[in-house]
C-alpha cells in the first residue's frame, strides 16, 4: 500500500506490489478499511493475518497492528523517541525481508 495517487506508477509494479492505492480508492492509512482492501486483492482477509512493513510509526504501524497484522517498522531515524508497538524493528529493507523468510 502507499499513500501514492497512483499517477507515477507503472501499471505492472502497482498490481504486483502495491494492491491499494490511497489516491485512488479514496481512504488513508491508518484506516483499517485500506488494508483490508489491500488484503482482498492479493487474495486473504485480513483474518488470516500477515505482516505490514513501514516507516511510518502512525499509518504503517499503528494502522497494520490496528487491522490485526503484525509489524515490522523500518527505522530510518526520523521518529526518534517516538512510541511504537512495531513487532520487530529493522534499519531497511533487506532486514525485513529476512524476517519475512524466517518468521513469515
Amino acid at each position: 500500500m502507499t499513500t501514492g495517487s497512483g499517477r507515477s506508477s507503472r501499471p505492472v509494479w502497482r498490481k504486483r506490489w502495491m494492491p491499494a492505492l490511497s489516491g485512488v480508492e479514496g481512504i488513508r492509512k491508518p484506516d483499517r478499511g485500506l488494508f483490508a482492501i489491500a488484503a482482498k486483492r492479493c487474495g486473504m482477509s485480513l483474518d488470516a493475518g500477515g505482516w505490514m512493513i513501514g516507516d511510518n510509526v502512525i499509518a504503517d504501524i499503528a494502522g497494520g497492528r490496528a487491522a490485526g497484522l503484525r509489524t515490522i517498522w523500518i527505522d530510518r531515524g526520523s521518529w526518534s523517541g517516538r512510541e511504537h508497538e512495531a513487532d520487530r524493528v529493522v534499519t531497511d529493507v533487506p532486514q525485513a525481508m529476512e524476517i519475512l523468510s524466517t518468521d513469515g
